[in-house]
């Protein structure tokens, strides 16, 4: 058991941390509309049953997220908050084992220390109260978690050429835990799908099991889409984005990737340097042109530091607020301005240049690019989901949990096969820093502004 503790003292070490951290610095409090969980779900005569029936055929067909937030309104606060840091704990020790399977020149607990971090390579604001209030946890954090454990079973036997039956029976479980949230399972199917090819393409034996995984989450989807709660849900928030239903297609599109930009390339700046820069760093060895090579690598980081960086603070200290904010006014009002043109050209370009790696990357090293490239498509494909509902702007930070996740997840299969060379180990100690940073951050304004603000 030491000896155990001693080899993966990085996740310990974060298990501690991140359970320290939700337990004294977050809280919940109900904000807009599932402000009424506080009266429904503390009514005595109201049951599990009356609750769900209710939110399903009116409000939601999230059921499974519905009985959680009813569950955790009905007990000490604890609970929830136990529960919330176990999913942290238990994304990061998915991120770990994933790690493994790659291997790569950084040791194992440098690489566990990154899997820890990825968290707070977000945005400053990813674990304050502004998104894990209280319904929220359960529509971003746990299908999320589902996702990784849906995966856990597919990696060990692709990798591995081992069937566990108790990692299957765990990622049944995580096929409803994903299949709670609109993302999450459209998400899943699609995951399941790919593993099906994966395991055809490794030439291995298919496992029936795994058929259940399928028929779960088909028919979780399609109980979760066929809701009337889920329509009347599509109706209330219409009437927050009323040009949203004079919209074309085209423009829908264009609102979504707009709204992409501006919660990673803008908010999450420093998950997107990361991931150009693994990029980079796992594809120059790949280039034969050196010196080519190296001048437009080096010119692709400068550029995404510059739209990151420097165009994001030109544009938010132009008096016109934050890139997101712009964005949704722009939008909302139907008037792009300058600024908001600025920051859609030169996201499209950088959006093309993270492509053209990783494309690059799947071909020359397919054993490392293409999982990666897949992970990124899957954050992408999540982003432009959000074009087609009118809720783009309200919902646009959770939803994009999963967008910037599924980057981080990247950077994990990245940082893992990526050369440890002087730069690299640069890169590391920039990024760890920057997350240690941003934890201290976080603490900081939970101490001094959330707490005296909210009370």
């Amino acid at each position: 058991m030491k000896k155990f503790i001693k080899e993966n003292y990085p996740l310990f070490l974060f298990g501690a941390g991140i359970t320290a951290f939700v337990l004294i610095f977050t809280r919940y409090f109900m904000k807009m509309d599932d402000g009424n969980f506080l009266g429904i779900a503390s009514a005595p005569d109201f049951s599990y049953e009356d609750f769900l029936t209710y939110r399903y055929n009116n409000i939601s067909g999230r059921t499974i997220n519905e009985f959680l937030v009813m569950f955790f309104c009905r007990h000490n606060i604890i609970l929830w908050k136990l529960f919330v840091s176990s999913l942290l704990i238990f994304i990061t020790c998915f991120f770990s084992k994933l790690s493994s399977f790659f291997g790569g020149e950084f040791s194992k607990s440098q690489r566990q220390t990154f899997c820890a971090l990825t968290f707070f390579m977000m945005m400053v604001s990813c674990l304050n109260p502004s998104v894990f209030w209280f319904a929220g946890s359960f529509t971003y954090l746990l299908p999320f978690a589902g996702l990784c454990a849906v995966s856990f079973p597919f990696v060990k036997y692709i990798y591995e050429k081992r069937f566990s039956v108790p990692l299957s029976l765990l990622g049944l479980a995580g096929c409803v835990a994903a299949c709670s949230q609109e993302q999450g399972a459209v998400c899943c199917l699609a995951l399941i799908l790919f593993f099906f090819i994966f395991i055809k393409i490794k030439k291995l034996s298919f496992k029936p099991f795994f058929l259940l995984d399928l028929i779960i989450s088909f028919g979780l989807t399609v109980h979760l889409f066929t809701s009337p709660g889920m329509a009347e849900r599509s109706k209330m928030e219409s009437a927050g984005f009323e040009r949203f239903t004079e919209m074309n297609v085209f423009q829908k599109l264009f609102c979504g990737i707009s709204v992409f930009f501006a919660n990673s390339f803008y908010l999450s700046f420093v998950l997107i340097i990361v991931l150009v820069s693994l990029l980079s760093l796992c594809a120059y060895p790949l280039i034969k042109n050196k010196h080519r090579g190296k001048l437009i690598l080096a010119t692709v980081n400068g550029f995404c530091v510059f739209t990151c960086v420097i165009l994001n603070l030109i544009c938010s200290v132009s008096g016109r607020g934050l890139a997101h904010m712009q964005m949704r006014s722009a939008f909302k009002s139907g008037e792009l301005t300058p600024e908001v043109i600025a920051m859609i050209a030169f996201g499209f370009l950088l959006l093309g240049a993270i492509i053209s790696l990783s494309v690059f990357l799947a071909v020359k090293k397919p054993e490392s690019g293409i999982p990666a490239l897949l992970c990124l498509c899957a954050g992408f494909g999540c982003a432009m989901m959000m074009s087609f509902s009118s809720s783009i702007f309200s919902s646009g930070q959770r939803v994009f949990f999963f967008t910037n996740m599924f980057i981080a997840t990247a950077c994990v299969i990245l940082l893992s096969t990526a050369p440890k060379t002087t730069l690299s180990k640069k890169v590391y100690n920039l990024a760890v820093s920057y997350a240690l940073l941003t934890a201290v951050v976080n603490i900081f304004a939970f101490t001094f502004i959330e707490h005296p603000l909210m009370g």
